[in-house]
């Protein structure tokens, strides 16, 4: 464009879409994130039982296409996305993504043996063809039930004890002793308390202490349940004896031994060490994720699936200041990390976000990020034009603007044929 020649005494009377067509960059069309969303089924994805899995997305249409997206930007810190579903990575990234799966009625087939254990999106477009844009319709998550891959005698073959991390809030809580025979038996114990060791598996604190469970018997699948609640917050170890003797004997009780594995028990939510976390500069138009992360009062994660829903999310603004009424609301993680997601349309600096626990804000405070525009896209934007009587020149600031409405990008205009492009970050 340095060659352009432009007229002697060149002003605003000049048609601003020439001006836009002649300097605005290719178009960028608007990205999609969220239809309606769709019942997905089943909704955990267990490696452990097989390299392919079949989902059912219930009220698909007939021709439709649909992919699993991992939910994390992987490379980059875990608030900000670099892939969505209609900008994913290469299929080639296997751990990240599967390949596109045609419908088969309502079932999609997907190989799952490369996928890392994760949240993923359920990335879906209703039609025969795979051009067009791709949504999120639903979430699965992939989970590797049996990690064993060898015995450990020291540990009596058990190689996991799942979940690690628990509530006091819960009633109960279902443990799988992976590995362990049923007929075992087991307690959990507090490892510390007050921050010196004052117990060990032959001699546990007393029941009323709250500071250990009952003794329980191991049942089939290693499973075997505790009463949680009211317990103290801490590390405990799982206590186990390797006897499936109907009758323990007197004598057993010097053969507890405590596992490698350990389990965190953890309080209810405090509000106030807990946080929310958009972290900036999002792009408009595009997905942006928010991470919450709740903690109990000594600091340790805490929050499960059933809290999600006692999350909510008010203000929340975009780079405009805006408020922002569609978005994705909480939905759990993993333990104490929860996310949401929205697509923010104003760019600038005025993006702010909260959240609140059962209606008492997170933190005692909001979260603010920025907002950059998207790409130009041609025959949108407007011009300022000036002349300069003591260099008879004429100048043009020409504006481009995004698919939103936001500048994107400006470009300065002069009878001496001279352009300067810069692109807008607000």
């Amino acid at each position: 464009m340095d060659g352009v020649n432009l007229t002697r005494g060149w002003t605003s009377r000049v048609p601003i879409l020439f001006l836009v067509s002649l300097l605005a960059a290719s178009v960028m069309m608007p990205v999609h994130g969220y239809v309606t969303p769709l019942t997905v089924t089943p909704s955990v994805l267990d490696l452990s039982k097989g390299n392919n899995a079949t989902i059912t997305l219930h009220g698909s249409i007939s021709a439709s296409w649909a992919f699993l997206l991992r939910r994390r930007p992987y490379d980059l810190p875990l608030t900000r996305s670099v892939y969505d579903c209609n900008t994913p990575p290469s299929t080639a990234a296997t751990d990240k993504r599967t390949p596109l799966s045609r419908n088969k009625g309502s079932s999609f087939f997907f190989k799952i043996s490369a996928l890392a254990p994760d949240l993923y999106f359920v990335c879906y477009h209703n039609a025969s063809t795979t051009m067009g844009n791709f949504s999120v319709v639903g979430r699965v998550t992939v989970v590797k039930s049996n990690p064993c891959t060898s015995g450990n005698n020291n540990n009596y073959r058990i190689c996991q004890v799942t979940p690690s991390l628990t509530s006091n809030t819960h009633a109960n809580e279902t443990l799988r002793l992976v590995g362990s025979l049923a007929g075992t038996r087991a307690f959990l114990m507090i490892r510390k308390y007050m921050d010196r060791t004052l117990y060990n598996c032959t001699k546990p604190p007393a029941l009323t202490s709250n500071l250990r469970t009952r003794l329980q018997t191991v049942g089939a699948n290693g499973a075997i349940t505790f009463k949680v609640k009211d317990l103290v917050p801490g590390i405990y170890v799982v206590c186990f004896l390797n006897m499936t003797a109907p009758i323990m004997p007197a004598s057993a009780v010097a053969q507890f031994k405590p596992l490698t594995q350990t389990v965190i028990i953890t309080g209810p939510v405090d509000v106030l060490r807990s946080s929310v976390c958009c972290q900036g500069p999002f792009t408009a138009g595009r997905i942006a994720y928010c991470t919450i992360s709740t903690f109990d009062d000594s600091g340790n994660p805490t929050g499960s699936a059933d809290d999600a829903c006692k999350l909510s999310v008010c203000p929340l603004t975009d780079g405009k200041g805006s408020d922002v009424t569609q978005f994705v609301k909480p939905y759990y993680v993993a333990p104490g990390q929860f996310e949401f997601s929205f697509v923010p349309v104003g760019s600038g600096c005025q993006g702010s976000a909260s959240a609140a626990y059962n209606g008492y804000t997170l933190g005692n405070k909001v979260n603010f990020f920025s907002v950059t525009p998207g790409l130009p896209v041609k025959a949108a934007g407007y011009s300022n034009c000036s002349y300069a009587k003591a260099s008879d020149t004429s100048y043009c600031v020409v504006t481009s603007l995004d698919t939103w409405g936001n500048p994107a990008k400006r470009c300065t205009v002069s009878t001496k044929g001279k352009i300067v492009c810069s692109m807008l970050t607000s």
